[in-house]
């Protein structure tokens, strides 16, 4: 049933062609293990594909275009494909057109086309950072999802492309979404966070002591998952391992350390290790020491520091040094 369809990609009616990728996307849609059929078809679907992108095409078939091309890149062997490297100026021109889904699914397959670090390399050269940016407000939110993402995959271990980010308003914008967001946008948010404040330039800076408050009242959130709960404290920990950023802290004693007693006794050891961390960094300020929610910690600590792991017992062990002096 598949190669058909594909042949039909390269029909000369755009009608056709438009049923062949609504069948497609049909069949494929679901799973991006099902992007395996494609693999083994006679000719290339990605060069049908990239042609209608690259084309004089209806916003609507460039559409349906984009969508297949985000099942494909799924796929390993699609992203490896040298075609794929053509299709990014035209998924860009698509994510700038006035067609909010066309926008969309250009998005999604740029972003999911990123998961090849060769197309990483070649989508930086593109001057596409302002306009991901740009996309992340609204309330579509697996587009801003989708914008997020493809920022982490393009701004990792990239302190230019970070730097950026910055300047173009990202952590303005993503604090804006924050309060109403979902807890898995709020996740895909804490992620940014971390790989930009990665960078001890942005650790450091004014920008960055802006998200400190939000990423622990994101804390709080009972539905927050796992990934969220790592990214927002590790994001902490490269902020308020800076002395400056600690001095600037606004929060309460009491505001900080409850929440961070409960990632104490967390079942995921990275977590441990993090809030461990972060707690002993807040320590160094004798106004924490000294507060009476402080007291609260030292039982969890104490377990920590008895449990054989090595980083954790030191980390407990320095947090409850600094407890001592006051108590």
């Amino acid at each position: 049933a598949v190669q058909p369809l594909v042949d039909m990609l390269n029909a000369a009616s755009a009608s056709e062609q438009e049923a062949a990728l609504v069948a497609l996307i049909k069949l494929t849609s679901g799973s991006s293990s099902k992007a395996v059929w494609l693999t083994d078809v006679e000719g290339n679907p990605l060069e049908s594909l990239y042609k209608i992108l690259s084309s004089a095409s209806s916003l609507e078939l460039k559409r349906n275009a984009a969508q297949l091309c985000c099942v494909l890149f799924g796929n390993t062997k699609f992203r490896e494909n040298p075609v794929a490297s053509e299709c990014i100026q035209p998924l860009i021109l698509l994510m700038q057109s006035d067609l909010s889904t066309s926008v969309e699914s250009g998005v999604c397959a740029f972003e999911r086309l990123l998961d090849d670090e060769q197309q990483v390399e070649l989508a930086a050269a593109y001057d596409v950072v302002d306009l991901l940016v740009g996309l992340v407000s609204g309330t579509n939110h697996r587009l801003i999802e989708a914008s997020i993402s493809a920022l982490i995959k393009l701004g990792k271990d990239r302190t230019p492309r970070k730097l950026d980010m910055v300047k173009s308003g990202i952590i303005d914008n993503c604090l804006e979404l924050l309060p109403l967001a979902p807890s898995s946008l709020c996740s895909s948010i804490a992620e940014l966070f971390r790989i930009l404040t990665n960078s001890n330039a942005i650790a450091r800076s004014t920008d960055a002591a802006n998200i400190v408050e939000p990423l622990f009242l994101l804390l709080l959130r009972p539905d927050f998952d796992l990934w969220g709960q790592h990214s927002s404290l590790q994001a902490l920990v490269n902020i308020l391992e800076k002395p400056q950023s600690l001095a600037t802290l606004k929060l309460t004693p009491s505001q900080v350390i409850e929440p961070l007693i409960s990632f104490l006794e967390s079942p995921s050891q990275a977590i441990q290790q993090l809030g461990t961390e972060l707690l002993s960094h807040l320590l160094a300020q004798e106004h924490f020491q000294q507060d009476i929610t402080t007291k609260n910690a030292v039982v969890p600590l104490v377990q920590l520091a008895g449990i054989g792991i090595l980083n954790l017992q030191q980390t407990a062990i320095r947090a409850l040094e600094k407890i001592s002096t006051s108590w």
